[in-house]
């Protein structure tokens, strides 16, 4: 009624890998919501600055953003519950190297609920956080287990700038979760 239009690319079905990839001269995606989102979407996409949002993931999410240098903001980044079994992670919710490259990305709202979306993250290179996008991540987290089929992964790694950022009670919203 207001005369905007939601621009969606919905890809429900299989996922859009690779759909962007290596596409140089994509700068703003901004106005877009991705519904389906999954494994290199945005890997190499250099001259990218900004995405709307991305929902429903689609698996495997390895290099998202890999290699997006100029990327600041991610509107909202809807993260995946995986696959759960009592205590075990599905390893097809990899989100390694998701932000590989990305060393201008300060902005990204997490939301969702999960531990999956943390599989792997010591590939992520640690981009320069801003307080309210950690926040969003320790919040969207769901409460961390030891036992998964890749290992042990109740830790999580912040770029030194970003941590600094933090105060005891911004980190107590992960240490009570078991991070």
């Amino acid at each position: 009624d207001n005369g905007n239009i939601t621009k969606t690319i919905n890809s429900n079905v299989n996922g859009c890998d690779y759909t962007f990839y290596n596409c140089k001269s994509l700068v703003d995606i901004s106005e877009y919501t991705i519904i389906g989102y999954s494994q290199s979407l945005f890997q190499n996409c250099e001259s990218l600055t900004h995405i709307g949002r991305l929902l429903d993931s689609r698996g495997n999410n390895s290099d998202l953003f890999n290699g997006c240098k100029k990327l600041t903001t991610i509107d909202e980044l809807e993260l995946d519950p995986g696959v759960l079994n009592g205590n075990t992670m599905s390893t097809y919710h990899d989100t390694s190297r998701w932000f590989q490259n990305c060393t201008l990305l300060t902005n990204v709202n997490f939301t969702g609920s999960s531990q999956p979306c943390y599989n792997n993250q010591s590939y992520w290179q640690h981009p320069p956080l801003s307080r309210e996008s950690i926040l969003s991540l320790f919040n969207a987290l769901s409460n961390a287990f030891a036992t998964t089929n890749i290992g042990a992964i109740t830790s999580i790694t912040l770029n030194r700038n970003s941590y600094s950022l933090l105060s005891s009670s911004d980190i107590a919203i992960a240490t009570n979760k078991g991070w």
